[in-house]
């Protein structure tokens, strides 16, 4: 059987990724969402892909990122030794299969990505669309619901359990998050030709699990500050915990800095631009911190010239609560993005929704700020 990848549970799995794909052509089996993804990891690791297969004959002769080629799987037949297969689709038993007909047995020669998660994947969860955010705010729950509260305590205990027994599962958000972190902790060090402890502002990051989630699985990295900016709600339930040395909260952004990237070195805003008042005002205010890099990700793009707001209904397996949440115009937020930042990577996250007969997909951006001339001078 293939072995499943864990792209970022440490540097050193890293390492080995790398050195399993050495002498070999790294062929993706699996072009769509998930596929690209994979990619974008692959292109910050430096590992160089040769090209895709895909059993969707629509997709065969398209370039996906614009130069890699995606073929029918027969071509594997041909000379199978010389490639390294990596499963970048969730059906990976019935692609095993398909690999060993066509010669590719080794199982030296295949590895399987990690799936998307299908808890609510491609699920009608949204409601019509409203004239703006107070109308929408106005018909949900909100976020100072207590069974927020309770889900969120209960998410984190559940997190912290998994973790100490070894048994958790990095979603893919959190993969590429944990590899943001690795990149710019390293790319730091080497700017300042030494160690670098981290300042981080999580903006929405709950009850801190993406903190724990470094603090276990990336030892290594020196964290001087998490501090995590959430609804008043969550820093009330938060103030139960705990305390942890580095872990802070707040429910307001803080002052930019005096100097710039003095405050925080990594900004992180993983599903939680859509849900604010005014998404546009709340990226600048984040953007004004100046950290040198910005982590975007599970972010609601659509084809759109306007942002427009919906209201989101939690399923209510998870907890009953319902909430304002923007689908947000890729044509006014392309060029936002690159107003103070180079767009350094970005991926399609593989979690999709409904709006009506409107997919929804979700993208990721890592951005890395550009020098200003003040900022050179520091």
């Amino acid at each position: 059987m293939a072995e499943p990848i864990n792209y970022l549970q440490t540097a050193r799995q890293l390492q080995q990724l790398r050195e399993r794909v050495a002498g070999f052509q790294l062929v993706l089996f699996g072009a769509g969402g998930a596929g690209q993804q994979v990619l974008t990891l692959l292109e910050m690791l430096g590992i160089q892909c040769a090209f895709f297969v895909d059993n969707d004959p629509t997709r065969w002769q398209q370039l996906v990122a614009g130069r890699y080629p995606v073929k029918a799987p027969a071509v594997l037949q041909h000379q199978p030794e010389q490639y390294f297969i990596l499963i970048s689709s969730g059906a990976g038993a019935a692609i095993r299969q398909q690999l060993a007909e066509l010669g590719v047995h080794d199982d030296q020669q295949i590895l399987q990505a990690i799936p998307p998660d299908p808890l609510m994947q491609g699920r009608q969860i949204f409601s019509a669309l409203y004239p703006d955010y107070a109308s929408a705010l106005a018909d949900s729950s909100g976020y100072q619901v207590d069974s927020y509260r309770v889900a969120a305590l209960a998410s984190r205990a559940a997190l912290s359990e998994r973790l100490s027994a070894g048994t958790y599962q990095l979603n893919a958000d959190e993969q590429q998050m944990l590899l943001a972190l690795t990149w710019a902790a390293t790319a730091l060090q080497d700017q300042s030709c030494g160690r670098r402890v981290l300042r981080v502002l999580d903006f929405g990051g709950a009850l801190g699990e993406h903190f724990l989630l470094v603090r276990h699985l990336l030892p290594e990295l020196q964290i001087e500050r998490w501090l995590v900016c959430e609804t008043p709600l969550i820093v009330e339930a938060a103030a139960q915990l705990p305390q942890q040395a580095a872990l802070q909260f707040c429910h307001t952004i803080p002052e930019p800095p005096a100097a710039p990237g003095k405050a925080f070195d990594l900004v992180i805003a993983s599903g939680s631009l859509q849900f604010v008042a005014d998404p546009a005002q709340t990226f600048a205010d984040l953007a004004a911190l100046e950290a040198p890099y910005m982590y975007i990700s599970r972010f609601p793009l659509w084809p759109g010239s306007e942002d427009v707001v919906a209201r989101l209904d939690v399923p209510v397996h998870l907890f009953d609560a319902s909430y304002p949440s923007w689908h947000l115009s890729l044509a006014q937020w392309q060029p936002r993005f690159q107003q103070a930042h180079q767009v350094r990577a970005s991926w399609l996250n593989p979690e999709f929704y409904y709006q009506d007969q409107l997919r929804i997909d979700f993208y990721g951006f890592l951005l890395k700020r550009q020098q200003t001339s003040s900022s050179a001078e520091e």
